[in-house]
């Protein structure tokens, strides 16, 4: 993960609009906001109803609880399906209509029957749970610094405000937990900014959600969000979070910020020349930028950068001296790209970044291909702490362009006549600051009892397997976070 996890009404609405995305920018922006506003006045499950308690594992801490024992009976049943999607969905043993979702307690149980602390009882009816990596979500809202305004009380009464000060930011290593307790407060701060989202925690986790128990007759389910990518999971029963994503190595990767008083480049002095070893003299060497495009990004202008007809292309004038390469993302087989194939032997030889130089890659698209990206590079084996990655932001909200400082949209003179708008991003690419950028394993485990994981591809729900020539459901699956996760419906 390196933006943002959501779960919980927005999620849905994210479901929901990338249903009926289009190809103008302004048109998509539209139709978010009125698949938001769709949803006031609807009576909507909320964390309760399938969420038991979230803590963070490192310092044992409990961040927040439902009222919620494993076991109990606090809850009501439903008769029906309530699953207000009409999108026939069915869990592996087609049981769709005991697929129901509980009403949550809504006091604290007996202590004799379960201990729970008052001071860490959620408050309200939250439709949706929001984890954030940067300061920007559903394009450009920096809704953590928005939360401590005089009226925003803490999501729980143990936690009061002193504890919640931490700013937001894509380096700190930290995780920042919010939620909405309606969905009125939802579009009220994303459409005019208000500040209503109640803040949770900050920390560096790792973090664990517990999901209520399901039992024969009641399957809970809820929607996810993972940096744009939409999933809508039956009985799921952990999501998991950690900043490490290997045994080995705490992962990150790095970014390019516009220069303000640079200190440290993109290209670095000693990555000006190398030694060459077959002639044992030092030869004058220029940085190599892999650009990824999505051509589908941003209503098909991405697609421009493929239509200059030249895969490379150097430039050796004043100012810029770099050579360019220019690739699809979509060609070949994930794990098997020609091009990050590329990328990985160039890594390794000694036309490659000297040590402390990073390998320059550049995502023309939207927050889903910097994931893309971030993703392909992981399946080819390639250490992200030596991949330094930049935007050109195509997509329709841009959170991962807005919180490194490059902007909500792509230059309206890109690429330009005789290519003068790529020359001014390529020399301000070479002159920006490099910073590091933090990324989150997410991994979201099912009851042991069945249930499914779907997710949208392409405006249709697939339903996430095992591979290798088998039917059989995911029962676990493990990504990359890099912007915000949500959660729920």
């Amino acid at each position: 993960m390196m933006n943002y996890f959501s779960m919980g009404l927005e999620s849905k609405i994210g479901r929901d609009f990338e249903r009926r995305r289009g190809q103008s920018q302004f048109w998509n922006k539209l139709r978010y906001g009125w698949e938001a506003l769709r949803q006031i006045g609807k009576e909507v499950p909320t964390v309760k109803d399938y969420l038991s308690n979230v803590t963070e594992t490192s310092s044992n801490e409990l961040i927040f609880h439902t009222a919620y024992c494993e076991g109990q009976s606090g809850h009501h049943d439903e008769d029906g399906d309530d699953d207000d999607d009409n999108d026939d969905d069915e869990d592996p043993k087609g049981e769709r209509n005991r697929i129901l979702r509980g009403r949550g307690d809504k006091g604290i149980p007996d202590d004799k029957a379960c201990s729970l602390p008052a001071d860490r009882l959620l408050y309200d009816d939250a439709v949706s749970l929001d984890v954030l990596n940067i300061p920007s979500f559903a394009g450009g809202n920096d809704i953590w610094s928005r939360a401590d305004h005089w009226w925003n009380r803490p999501a729980v009464s143990g936690r009061g405000k002193d504890k919640l000060k931490g700013a937001g930011s894509f380096s700190d290593g930290k995780l920042e937990l919010l939620t909405y307790k309606d969905m009125l407060s939802f579009y009220l701060d994303v459409a005019f900014k208000i500040g209503n989202a109640r803040r949770l925690y900050q920390g560096s986790g790792p973090f664990e959600f517990n999901f209520k128990k399901s039992t024969p007759t009641k399957r809970y389910y809820t929607y996810m969000q993972v940096d744009g990518e939409y999933y809508k999971v039956f009985n799921p029963d952990k999501a998991c979070f950690s900043s490490s994503f290997a045994t080995d190595y705490q992962m990150t990767t790095a970014v390019a910020v516009p220069a303000v008083k640079s200190s440290r480049k993109v290209v670095s002095r000693a990555a000006e020349r190398y030694l060459s070893r077959k002639q044992g003299t030092a030869v004058p060497r220029y940085p190599s930028i892999y650009i990824f495009v999505n051509p589908t990004s941003g209503g098909n202008k991405a697609a421009e950068l493929m239509k200059l007809g030249m895969e490379k292309m150097s430039f050796q004038e004043t100012g810029l001296e770099a050579d360019v390469s220019i690739f699809d993302i979509r060609e070949g087989a994930s794990g098997e790209k020609p091009a990050f194939m590329q990328l990985r032997e160039l890594l390794d030889s000694p036309q490659g970044p000297v040590l402390g130089d990073y390998l320059r890659v550049v995502v023309a698209g939207g927050d889903g291909t910097v994931m893309w990206v971030l993703q392909e590079l992981i399946l080819h084996g390639i250490n992200t702490d030596r991949v330094c990655i930049g935007i050109i932001p195509f997509g329709t909200g841009n959170d991962f362009s807005r919180a490194t400082g490059w902007g909500a949209s792509a230059p309206s003179d890109f690429p330009g006549s005789r290519l003068t708008g790529f020359r001014t991003w390529l020399k301000r690419w070479l002159s920006a600051d490099v910073k590091k950028f933090d990324i989150w394993k997410v991994g979201v485990k099912l009851h042991d009892d069945g249930g499914v994981i779907y997710q949208l591809k392409n405006g249709e729900k697939v339903p996430l397997t095992e591979g290798n020539a088998t039917d059989r459901p995911l029962k676990t699956l493990t990504k990359p976070m890099c912007n915000y996760f949500s959660t729920g419906v």
